[in-house]
């Protein structure tokens, strides 16, 4: 009998004091104890280019210097990650389960690691932002490309916010909302949980207010998505969870999705919320839904887990 494959996660590491929160992060996460983590970071020496003023006589001791920088900073990067082994080690992972993995770049950070996680991984995990901190920017430009390029597996952006118990899952009846569902009943399964299943129906934007705003249209839309909530419900159930522990709620008449999505994370108390990549508008030149994208932006302390 064929023994079974142990599931992998990605976790992208850059040396940052955040960073090292991700790892604190999986340390309080129960459901990543049965698996593999491989704890990765994509080194940026000093561009190749850089080594040509080798051949300048005047630049000798410039490259001394220089290749000095890039060891010293070489070994920092194997100090950190030694150091965020440990934090999972001493939490209770055993040693064999956490993998440290430190590439030289190739093509780009964001690339090596898009690259990487094609590699048979369950899900990547990473910060919002790293070493290039900016005030006012929620996401880091690393974190930005791998929103954009990781469409094949779930990308799970940690928070600041503890994991807690409390998740929220955000249904629109679309395929990438159900296995969003799925993925959170698989990903979190034997864990005592809390889960609100939530569906936004907008009212009072200007173009569709009278439709938004009618009865009948909110009566449809509910009836629509009460069968939604069954499924995701039912498949929940099927993983293990008490359908005491799986609540649902319908906010009507607001014009931001998003906004509403957020503020009843805040509402319920959740450290995560769990979205489709994309909605029930599927359009292929935009690489992610309006809704998906706006949710990331605005969740600035939670952990958001985009599944497709």
């Amino acid at each position: 009998m064929a023994t079974k494959k142990q599931k992998k996660i990605l976790v992208a590491l850059d040396g940052s004091e955040r960073s090292m929160l991700t790892v604190k992060y999986i340390a309080k996460l129960a459901s990543f104890e049965d698996m593999k983590i491989v704890l990765f970071n994509v080194f940026s020496g000093v561009p190749e280019s850089y080594w040509d003023l080798e051949r300048e006589p005047k630049s000798v001791k410039s490259v001394k210097y220089v290749r000095a920088w890039e060891v010293q900073q070489k070994k920092k990067i194997e100090e950190f990650m030694g150091q965020a082994r440990n934090v999972l080690i001493r939490s209770g992972f055993p040693e064999a389960q956490v993998d440290v993995k430190i590439q030289q770049r190739k093509k780009g950070i964001a690339r090596d690691i898009v690259k990487e996680a094609r590699a048979g991984y369950e899900a990547v995990l990473t910060r919002r932002r790293g070493l290039g901190r900016i005030p006012g920017i929620i996401l880091g430009s690393v974190s930005l490309k791998l929103l954009e390029s990781i469409s094949f597996i779930p990308l799970l952006l940690a928070g600041r916010k503890p994991p807690g118990k409390k998740y929220l899952i955000a249904l629109d009846g679309s395929r990438d909302a159900l296995q969003a569902v799925d993925f959170a009943g698989s990903f979190l399964a034997g864990n005592d949980v809390d889960f609100r299943l939530l569906h936004i129906i907008r009212g009072g934007e200007k173009t569709n207010e009278i439709l938004a705003s009618s009865d009948d249209f909110v009566h449809n839309a509910e009836k629509n998505i009460v069968r939604a909530f069954d499924e995701a419900k039912t498949r929940l159930v099927a993983k293990g969870f008490k359908p005491d522990s799986i609540t649902t709620q319908i906010i009507t008449g607001v014009r931001s999705r998003a906004a509403a999505i957020v503020d009843e994370g805040k509402r319920f108390d959740v450290g995560t919320i769990i979205m489709g990549r994309r909605g029930l508008s599927r359009t292929q030149d935009f690489f992610m839904g309006r809704v998906t994208n706006k949710v990331v932006y605005l969740a600035c302390e939670k952990s958001v887990w985009i599944v497709s």
